[in-house]
């Protein structure tokens, strides 16, 4: 199995050597598809569709308050 870090930091010293014209990186033509429209009515029947019953009680309830999740600093 490969270390995910091992593999970021050879991405990370692959760009600093392309920078400095020691490397060329291989280049490839993506196309993107658009987002499908979906209004919130069929997101939440979807959601509830794939959501099994056990995990109800991850929904949040209608009656308790949105809170902010904090973020680190």
């Amino acid at each position: 199995m490969w270390n995910l870090f091992s593999k970021i930091a050879d991405g990370f010293n692959a760009v600093s050597n392309a920078r400095a014209d020691q490397q060329s990186l291989y280049m490839h033509e993506v196309e993107m598809d658009l987002a499908p429209e979906i209004t919130a009515k069929e997101l939440m029947a979807l959601r509830e569709h794939l959501l099994p019953a056990h995990h109800q009680a991850l929904k949040p309830r209608a009656d308790s308050p949105r809170r902010a999740i904090p973020r680190a600093m």
